[in-house]
This record gives C-alpha cells, structure tokens and sequence, in this order.
C-alpha cells in the first residue's frame, strides 16, 4: 500500500491510497504516482515531501525536487528505527534513546 497525506496548516488528512502489491513498484511507477498527488494538490503549494529512504524512492525525490522545485525532501524516519532495532547490540541503547526522550519535554 502507498497512502498519500497531505498536511496544511488547518489539517492533516488521508489523500489517497494505491494498492502495488501486484505492481511493479518501478522508479517510473512511483514517481508518476507521486508527481500526479504533487499535481493535483497543487505543485506551488508543496513545501516538503516525506518518503521512504530506499534508493528508488531517493532518486524519485530528487527528480521531484528538480522539477517541480519542492524546497525540502524528508526522509521517513521509521526504516532508520527499524534499521536501529535489528541490531541486538544497539537495542539496548535504543531503549535508552526512547527512555530520555519520553522522560524530556
């Protein structure tokens, strides 16, 4: 599933939902995807784009950034905490990150 959220200062709501577990999630496949809800919500107004950090999804952004001139590209911070959390070693520290984090306004 590829869900699209738009978020504007009034709101944050869900846009749209595409089902590609059947399709080939091609570097043209999404970039048409996302450069399509760029458009449809308006181009001018897209200030930050927030995607997966997989290389696909990297080249895409960049694409998107040099076309359409969108000023900032985030990555999403979930695949980093994943990526944190395979690591039995760095588990531990981990918990110590959430720990300060929950425990620090």
């Amino acid at each position: 599933m590829i869900n699209f959220l738009v978020n504007s200062p009034e709101e944050t709501f869900f846009y749209r939902s595409i089902d590609a577990s059947e399709l080939i999630k091609t570097e043209a496949f999404l970039w048409e995807q996302l450069d399509n809800v760029v458009a449809e919500t308006g181009g001018e107004h897209v200030i930050q784009v927030i995607i997966d950090n997989h290389a696909s999804y990297v080249i895409i952004n960049a694409r998107l950034m040099d076309t359409r001139e969108c000023p900032y590209w985030t990555s999403f911070i979930a695949h980093y905490i994943n990526l944190m959390l395979e690591d039995r070693e760095n588990l531990e520290m981990t918990k110590g990150i959430a720990q300060f984090i929950y425990n620090h306004c």
